[in-house]
């Protein structure tokens, strides 16, 4: 974004919280960031380990992204973007399907995501 003069990036529009990230096609979806906070952060006497959001194939992840709309489809791939009709009725076959179809590290979220999310969205208020 260009406003008189200042050239103005998504992510320092957003302090960082949002980016866009491209498929293997260029096409962007709009991601948000979750940087890494370990099981202690969000429960109470928790451990003091990364919540499991953030190990994937046994690596530690300082971060991860989340689509930050509904996604919708477009020729057998899921996008995040705003002003769109979200996708429904699919199968979870079908959404794993057009997930996967958008290149390497795009995934359907998985349990560990959604209940990370959870437990961060709790212990913020």
């Amino acid at each position: 974004m260009n406003f008189k003069g200042l050239n103005l990036s998504l992510e320092t529009l957003t302090g960082g919280k949002n980016t866009l990230i491209r498929d293997d096609l260029n096409v962007p979806s709009l991601m948000v960031r979750i940087p890494r906070f370990n099981i202690g952060d969000v429960i109470t006497g928790g451990p003091d380990i990364p919540h499991p959001m953030f190990i994937i194939d046994g690596d530690v992840k300082d971060e991860i992204f989340i689509g930050k709309h509904l996604a919708y489809i477009n020729k057998e791939r899921a996008y995040s973007l705003a002003g769109k009709y979200p996708a429904n009725y699919l199968t979870l076959k079908d959404a794993i399907k057009y997930s996967l179809n958008k290149g390497n590290g795009w995934h359907v979220m998985t349990n560990a995501e959604r209940a990370g999310i959870a437990l961060l969205c709790k212990a913020n208020g």
